[in-house]
């Protein structure tokens, strides 16, 4: 997959999603999980990490630039970004706090953290609608700014 070089990404699972971090040439850095004394950082191809599904990006603003979240999620790459918990450290921490430099998780919705359920629900809704308008009028900004400035 082409494209992904500092990308939130996800694959959707079913019941969740399993997020990482794309860190180029097809690979992902993301948290394997298991349990708090298996679960691991790893690198693995998109083949690996998609299991035959599509993955998807999951867009936000940032100010961390892409190689820098590559940087972020290769520093941790082998570690247990201090142990996985299914609520309070998973693969979606993980992969958020190299993009945005806070764990946090939309999957966990109730859990009860910096975020309450109201402003978990407007990230959502933002994120989604992000997806479907403000990427593509970024994009085609990026792409008029790269002509103008060569």
């Amino acid at each position: 997959m082409s494209n992904i070089y500092g990308e939130l990404i996800y694959v959707d699972r079913g019941l969740y999603r399993h997020f990482g971090v794309g860190v180029g040439e097809d690979h992902v850095i993301h948290f394997n999980g298991g349990d708090k004394s298996t679960g691991r950082i790893i690198l693995s191809s998109c083949k690996e990490f998609s299991g035959g599904k599509t993955i998807n990006l999951s867009i936000g603003t940032t100010d961390i630039t892409k190689s820098e979240i590559v940087a972020r999620a290769y520093s941790q790459l082998g570690g247990d970004f201090e142990g996985y918990d299914l609520i309070n450290n998973n693969c979606e921490h993980f992969a958020r706090w190299c993009v945005f430099g806070k764990k946090s998780s939309s999957q966990v919705i109730f859990k009860n953290d910096e975020q309450d359920v109201v402003e978990k629900v407007i990230d959502l809704f933002f994120d989604s609608t992000y997806n479907l308008i403000g990427k593509p009028i970024d994009d085609f900004i990026d792409g008029i700014q790269k002509k103008l400035f060569r």
